[in-house]
């Protein structure tokens, strides 16, 4: 319930905002010169920080206890994976939930940036009120999806590939008060419940700094889907004359079982949107998967601790699952279940070394047929490989 009215007075405030900024702008000579981004990132802000609510603050020893988890994790990964990456401890930061939400605010503020250059110069966007209300609704959903994110997280790998300098090292984000807050509830040890967070998200830092072609490949892929998205005139701003072309692609989409965005892609987004979706599966199906098998080997209260966590997820709150939805966070659990078990099945059939094949060249990639059906992805690159 508490959950339920941080969140409506968030939406209530950004509206509110939103409506007084469009009505003292509705006046303004100047708006139709000026070039606007399409989020108002300082209010998304704003509202992210009132959704996230207070939480608490590390204490004085947070930051060198996650560095030692992140070192002692480095090991190990390196050991089970044998991919080599440098020590990151120098770029491990425990925050609480507010500096999480900034550090976010640049993240999404970097990716969007193309987007607000195409749509900036595009016809189909006219200055005025209209534009100040989509403007609005998507500052207060970026805004509530953060705040909502920030109640959640316990660590983060921030790859910074849409950053300025994309080649630059990333950062390693624990969010203390959170996993303070699921230690208690769930009755976890914390030391152990740290290093398990630490495995997860050191092994998503060794993945984008050990691989050299991972990082270029996944900014590659999601540019070319942008900017196909972008220059799709059915999907960025339909004319009457653009309507059959879009009955066509929903005809086809639905013999398919394509539902929502995917039935309005041509053919080739889906496919590019499909490629985007296995390599999510491989990079987090594959952080749970080193969580795990290591986990299960070097701490104490391993099963205690899954046991837990499993019971927490099969039996969410109503407010949780809707929230789940809108988020689409409810889609990253399953690209974890899902990658997690094509790892699992292929190191149990044919060795860890063989399911680390993937991450040997792009072209070692499965689908997202051949993660739900590993044997398949067997069939086509180990016998190639070894």
């Amino acid at each position: 319930m508490a959950d339920r009215r941080v969140l409506s007075r968030a939406i209530a405030t950004a509206l509110a905002a939103g409506a007084f900024t469009i009505a003292v702008r509705r006046g303004d000579p100047q708006i139709a010169t000026q070039h606007r981004d399409l989020v108002d990132w300082p209010r998304a802000e704003a509202v992210a920080q009132l959704a996230a609510g207070r939480g608490g603050v590390p204490d004085r020893d947070a930051q060198s206890r996650y560095e030692a988890c992140v070192e002692h994790s480095h090991g190990l990964i390196h050991t089970y994976t044998r991919i080599p990456a440098q020590h990151i401890v120098g770029r491990v930061r425990a925050v609480d939930r507010a500096a999480w939400i900034s550090a976010n605010i640049g993240t999404f503020r970097s990716f969007v940036a193309p987007l607000s250059g195409h749509f900036g110069r595009s016809t189909l966007v006219r200055p005025g009120a209209m534009h100040e209300i989509n403007r609005l609704a998507l500052t207060s959903q970026i805004g509530i999806l953060l705040g909502y994110l920030a109640r959640r997280v316990l660590g983060q790998y921030d790859s910074t590939i849409f950053a300025a300098e994309p080649e630059r090292p990333g950062w390693l984000y624990f969010v203390d008060p959170n996993i303070d807050e699921t230690c208690q509830r769930l009755r976890l040890d914390s030391g152990d419940f740290r290093q398990w967070v630490a495995l997860h998200e050191t092994t998503h830092a060794i993945q984008f700094e050990g691989v050299p072609w991972l990082r270029g490949y996944l900014r590659t892929l999601i540019e070319n889907y942008v900017d196909s998205m972008t220059s799709d005139r059915i999907l960025a701003g339909p004319s009457m004359w653009d309507v059959p072309r879009l009955i066509v692609r929903l005809r086809r989409a639905v013999p398919r079982r394509h539902l929502g965005l995917e039935a309005l892609l041509s053919t080739e987004q889906r496919a590019m949107f499909r490629r985007v979706q296995a390599l999510m599966c491989v990079v987090e199906g594959h952080g749970n998967h080193v969580m795990d098998a290591v986990g299960a080997r070097v701490l104490r209260t391993y099963p205690w601790m899954k046991a837990r966590l499993a019971e927490r997820r099969a039996n969410p709150g109503r407010a949780e699952r809707v929230l789940a939805r809108i988020t689409g966070l409810n889609v990253k659990l399953e690209q974890y279940a899902l990658g997690e078990r094509f790892f699992a099945a292929v190191a149990g059939r044919r060795g860890v070394d063989a399911a680390h094949r993937v991450f040997d060249e792009p072209r070692n990639l499965p689908d997202l047929d051949e993660i739900a059906n590993p044997d398949r992805w067997i069939d086509r690159v180990i016998p190639r490989a070894a």
